[in-house]
């Protein structure tokens, strides 16, 4: 068995016993708590109890009073011919896709009745394998926003009339200035088409902006390969794994995908007692980080340093010729140790990087390269259609309409106000133009618009995307349309001069099938049943070594600073912010913090402690490009010291009609991005209040100090495949009597927590599944929040049988 046993705690405050904690605990399942500290005041209670659907905000209820403001008043009867694929309460199951990111998500979406009412992973998808993330998840409520724009706006006023609309675009688009159309990354063909017809009648410029950059990765591969994309990274052809930061089963990049192919590998059997091994170097504490088997700290401006040193030392032990650089390691020469993993698994390794420094990139490649993962963990002949923002055309664009150059910016479903560095500076040279929006909600770029042109929600389209080279994804309605939206591709069309028939999206749905069928070569009726086609791939990549010129960028780049350094992420349930105003969003509790509702400062204890701060405590961060008034401050086991970390997709100004948390919902991080890097050093931080309080789940409901963990090593795994179960040396803590389930109705759920990576997934579907209220901030912080499915993160201490010190923190779950 194992030489040391671990002990375990879910937050400080637990494993310190603070005082406050006890008496929440103990009261958590009391009936001797004052009705008023349960519910709050009379007052106070009367609102909620009538504003529970105001506060639910997206409720099928909210969707059907807006169909009754405008729509004409249908009747309801009987059918006297029913429709065969109608039958009441019997659901039926549509393949589409949810547009939450660039990427696209290829779901199966549940409908009843004419509406959806659950999306899961499609498993015929070789690209999300039946996934489905918290976010996308919860994307389903979008569709019954109470606060989507119900029909076009012209100089702000509600109109019908489309033919109106594109008679007012017309106008704006004729001033003789420059004419811009923004969008994010595209990987429809249909859209793409759209946007090409809209440029070449009105000579316009396509400007693609990305709220989260990939510049660095995108870049490094054209000079690397001539390729700019992203790689087709696959973790589940990978033995070792090696990753600087890169938070590939949270946020980075493609993590639905990367989480099914990295699990892959992480489940042993009796036939196969093996698993990848996983080192994990980062900054902040992440979801990726708590999986890895090893996890280090280090600063993330950094991460270049350590690229060279780890290269050279992965060159000298395959006798080829190292580059120069200061040589870097970590504790207990473990960066050798790493060197000497990868080369071991030459071929079945992988090293990743989310550094945007194009020379970090570029030192990535060159590992790679080394240990031959191109071709095998690599794919470089089927890249990632979900990144081609260029930061300096999108300069140029800032730059066109400050000085009054551009004659009209359509803004088709991008909110750079919001979340770009430089947001308050274009917000105040868009008055200079005439913008044109396709957003579904007023937010930040669109407030103020001449022209308000609604989008359709995903799940009222008809698209098809490629968001990785050879494989596509068709999207077709779940729900006939809610509002008087119209597609922006067909907007485009229009506003090009093209006639574009309405209805219910009849000309997308042409153009969708068309290319189908002409471009692919393909049975259209097949692939929109299927949600999905694949073709060919690209050609192979050949590599240019580049090595020493990154590694000698990187050293002469790199300068020590004063201050403290920080790290810009996203978190698992907000991402960039792009769905923000979504209670599920929010009240999901954060992998790695167990916090809802709010952002943070997060800091290591050390630093905490050596600047007499506590938790709870309100910081003013101040940078070199902006500042940030006050954020609370959060004290995370496993950050790294010296650094503090902020999440982006915060500080939201949606214009909406809700009066709860949704509207308060901490500060906007994105005026601190430094460039195209999310890694700022020099900060100086200022304690400016005290006595925050969390709506922090980590400690609730603690079970009442029964311990059930168990866990086992694979080396005894190995010598007893039942030693899991083991009760032994692994008692089990049974809180029930036996049942006797040979009889009646029975039900049992088991999680292999080997293959769950914790990312609260089943959270977010299990509530919607079962109609679970949100309940707010307020009430999580008196531990009431509804959720069906917990996942509890804890953390260990591991104390050898010999009563020696504690020798490492960790994760676990």
């Amino acid at each position: 068995m194992s030489t040391s046993e671990n002990k375990y705690w879910r937050g400080i405050e637990e494993l310190e016993a603070d005082a406050a904690t006890l008496e929440a605990q103990s009261n958590e399942f009391s009936d001797k708590l004052p009705m008023e500290e349960i519910l709050g005041d009379t007052e106070e209670l009367s609102s909620n109890r009538r504003d529970f659907l105001k506060f639910f905000g997206f409720s099928v209820s909210a969707v059907a009073l807006a169909a009754c403001n405008k729509a004409p008043v249908k009747y309801a009867m009987p059918y006297i011919d029913k429709p065969e694929t109608v039958t009441p309460g019997k659901p039926l199951f549509y393949a589409t896709s949810c547009g939450v990111y660039n990427e696209g998500f290829p779901i199966i979406a549940k409908v009843r009745e004419g509406r959806p009412i659950k999306l899961d992973g499609n498993e015929k998808s070789l690209l999300s394998q039946g996934g489905l993330d918290a976010i996308s998840q919860a994307s389903i409520l979008s569709l019954y926003d109470v606060n989507r724009i119900a029909g076009p706006r012209v100089d702000g006023e509600e109109t019908d009339d489309w033919s109106s609309v594109d008679k007012k675009v017309a106008g704006l688009l004729s001033s003789g200035k420059k004419v811009h159309v923004v969008t994010r990354t595209v990987n429809s063909p249909v859209m793409q088409a759209s946007i090409d017809k809209f440029v070449g009648a009105h000579n316009a410029t396509h400007v693609v902006y990305d709220p989260i950059s990939y510049e660095g990765i995108v870049n490094a591969n054209k000079e690397s390969f001539g390729i700019a994309g992203v790689p087709n990274y696959n973790f589940d052809k990978a033995d070792v794994i090696v990753s600087f930061g890169a938070d590939f089963l949270g946020t980075w990049i493609s993590p639905v995908r990367f989480s099914a192919d990295y699990m892959k590998n992480r489940i042993p059997t009796p036939e196969n007692a093996s698993m990848s091994k996983h080192f994990q170097i980062e900054s902040n504490m992440s979801l990726t980080g708590t999986n890895a088997d090893y996890r280090y700290t280090i600063p993330a401006s950094k991460q270049g340093l350590y690229l060279v040193s780890l290269y050279n030392m992965v060159a000298s032990k395959l006798g080829q010729p190292t580059v120069s650089g200061k040589k870097q390691e970590l504790a207990g020469n473990a960066l050798n140790q790493i060197a000497d993993a990868l080369v071991n698994a030459a071929g079945k390794s992988l090293v990743v990087c989310d550094s945007n420094n194009k020379e970090d990139q570029l030192m990535t490649n060159a590992i790679n390269n080394l240990l031959g993962s191109y071709g095998n963990t690599i794919d470089m002949t089927s890249p990632m259609n979900i990144s081609n923002y260029d930061s300096k055309a999108f300069d140029r664009f800032i730059s066109d309409v400050k000085s009054g150059r551009s004659g009209a910016v359509v803004l088709v479903n991008c909110n750079p106000v919001y979340s770009h560095a430089k947001g308050a500076e274009l917000a105040e040279a868009l008055k200079k133009t005439k913008v044109i929006t396709t957003s579904m909600v007023i937010d930040e770029s669109s407030e103020g618009a001449a022209v308000h042109s609604p989008d359709n929600h995903p799940l009222e389209s008809w698209d098809i995307m490629e968001p990785m080279k050879g494989h596509y994804l068709t999207a077709q309605p779940t729900i006939s349309k809610v509002f008087n939206t119209r597609s922006a591709a067909e907007s485009l069309r229009a506003w090009s001069g093209e006639k574009v028939e309405m209805g219910e999206d009849q000309a997308s749905r042409a153009w969708v099938s068309d290319y189908i069928s002409s471009t692919l070569g393909k049975d259209a009726s097949k692939v929109l049943h299927d949600g999905m086609a694949t073709t060919g791939s690209g050609e192979i990549a050949v590599y240019t070594d580049n090595a020493n010129g990154a590694a000698a960028a990187i050293a002469s780049s790199y300068k020590e600073s004063n201050g403290f350094e920080l790290s810009l992420y996203q978190k698992v349930g907000v991402r960039d912010g792009q769905w923000a105003v979504n209670p599920w969003c929010h009240e999901l509790p954060d992998p790695i913090t167990k916090v809802t509702y709010d952002n943070y400062i997060t800091i290591s204890r050390t630093d905490a402690e050596a600047n007499d701060w506590e938790q709870g405590d309100f910081l003013k961060v101040t940078t070199k490009g902006g500042s940030i008034d006050q954020l609370p401050l959060l004290i995370q086991p496993g950050q790294a010291r010296g650094t503090i970390g902020i999440a982006l997709g915060y500080g939201r100004e949606v214009k909406t009609t809700l009066t709860n948390d949704l509207t308060d919902l901490g500060k906007n991080a994105y005026p601190l991005v430094n460039g195209s890097s999310y890694v700022v050093q020099g900060v100086q931080l200022e304690k400016v209040g005290s006595g925050y309080e969390f709506a922090q789940t980590q400690t609730h409901h603690m079970i009442e100090g029964r311990d059930y963990m168990r866990e086992a090593t694979l080396d005894e795994y190995k010598e007893n495949h039942a030693v899991r179960n083991d009760e032994h040396h692994y008692p089990v803590a049974d809180l029930w009597s036996e049942y006797d389930y040979s009889k009646g109705h029975h039900w049992g759920m088991a999680i292999d927590m080997n293959a769950c990576t914790g990312c609260g997934a089943c959270v977010v579907s299990c509530s919607l599944e079962n109609n679970v209220p949100v309940v707010g901030r307020k009430e999580v912080r008196r531990r009431r929040e509804m959720h069906w499915i917990r996942i509890d993160r804890y953390y260990a201490f591991e104390v050898q049988k010999d009563e020696t010190a504690s020798v490492r923190v960790g994760p676990s779950h």
